[in-house]
């Protein structure tokens, strides 16, 4: 999510991967949780619209790569799959 830490988080959308690094940043940073609070809906939604722009991207590349994986499949000769 481009934070301070390394967390590995895995969502099935883009509004729930923004509740899980909330929930996340409220469990394991409070100093950014007290900047948070400042902070405006306007000062967050460039935020919000970047989490949900990767989110799109990575699902997007997810996608691409399970088609690609399919594509190699059926280009496989049967003699190549056998060995």
């Amino acid at each position: 999510m481009g934070g301070s830490c390394d967390a590995k988080m895995t969502a099935g959308s883009a509004e729930e991967m923004i509740k899980m690094g909330v929930d996340h940043a409220h469990a394991s940073h409070p100093e950014l949780v007290e900047t948070m609070k400042g902070m405006s809906t306007e000062e967050t939604a460039p935020w919000n619209t970047e989490m949900t722009r990767k989110f799109e991207d990575a699902e997007m590349n997810t996608d691409l790569d399970e088609t690609v994986s399919e594509e190699e499949e059926e280009e496989t000769p049967e003699s190549e799959s056998a060995e």
